[in-house]
């Protein structure tokens, strides 16, 4: 699914930390809201975010492995 705006979630705007994700995903997250800003993209969970996104975290999307994520106008591209 994709989330453009973190901060209207339970989750919260940069919050993340920490996060699991099952096998065949893949997890995009972005800096700020509307996928936006620096993104970083993991494919395996993480207990601990590296330094840029930990805590800095406004958007999300996550796919399965292989799809294509095309941010521009916040649709799938396939």
């Amino acid at each position: 699914g994709a989330y453009s705006r973190l901060r209207e979630t339970p989750l919260g705007n940069d919050r993340l930390s920490s996060f699991q994700l099952s096998p065949g995903y893949t997890l995009i997250v972005y800096e700020n809201d509307n996928f936006r800003g620096r993104s970083w993209k993991y494919t395996s969970s993480m207990r601990t975010l590296p330094t840029g996104p930990n805590n800095n975290v406004s958007s999300l999307v996550v796919t399965k492995s292989g799809s294509n994520w095309n941010n521009n106008g916040g649709s799938w591209g396939w």
